[in-house]
């Protein structure tokens, strides 16, 4: 789960989806007001835990604290991030994290026991 925050209003905006299209337009995941805000603007995916944004060729463009993204390419985001949709900005919030499972080396093991009996099948 993720969230957008208004800077200016403190609203939140959810970002619930794998896949989550933001725009002026009703049929957006996210709807987002103002005139500088294209109809299909930008999406947000979690691609295992990690986020990303693209911007949708909008005419105002999107930017990543002060980085305007280039048009239909994925980026990284990440919690802290400013957000910028035309010119209403918001701050990243994500509240997932990535385990990584513990390093194992399946061909070698060592084994140290004093009078161990073992009966292998």
């Amino acid at each position: 789960m993720a969230r957008l925050i208004d800077k200016r209003t403190n609203e939140v905006l959810e970002i619930s989806r794998i896949v989550t299209s933001i725009g002026r337009a009703a049929d957006n995941d996210v709807c987002v007001a103002g005139d500088l805000i294209s109809r299909q603007h930008a999406i947000i995916i979690n691609i295992n835990g990690t986020f990303h944004i693209e911007d949708l060729s909008s005419r105002n463009g999107t930017k990543i604290n002060d980085t305007a993204l280039t048009p239909n390419t994925l980026v990284p985001i990440y919690s802290g991030n400013e957000i910028w949709f035309g010119r209403t900005a918001y701050y990243f919030v994500a509240d997932t994290f990535k385990r990584s499972a513990p390093a194992i080396d399946c061909d070698t093991v060592n084994l140290s026991a004093k009078r161990l009996m073992a009966t292998i099948a």
